[in-house]
């Protein structure tokens, strides 16, 4: 699944009620908190085969 850009991200905000009300760098700020929520737990069992002795 590939990630949403920023202008997808805004204009799927803006039919929705709640985020509608939103100022788009309000919206900039919750997009950039879904990017790294998706990421941290790649990037945390990478970390974890890297720490971890298979010998």
């Amino acid at each position: 699944m590939t990630k949403p850009s920023f202008a997808q991200y805004l204009l799927q905000s803006r039919s929705h009620p709640v985020l509608a009300q939103k100022s788009a760098f309000e919206l900039y700020k919750s997009y950039q908190r879904l990017a790294l929520r998706s990421r941290w737990p790649a990037s945390l069992c990478i970390w974890r085969r890297s720490s971890t002795n298979y010998s």
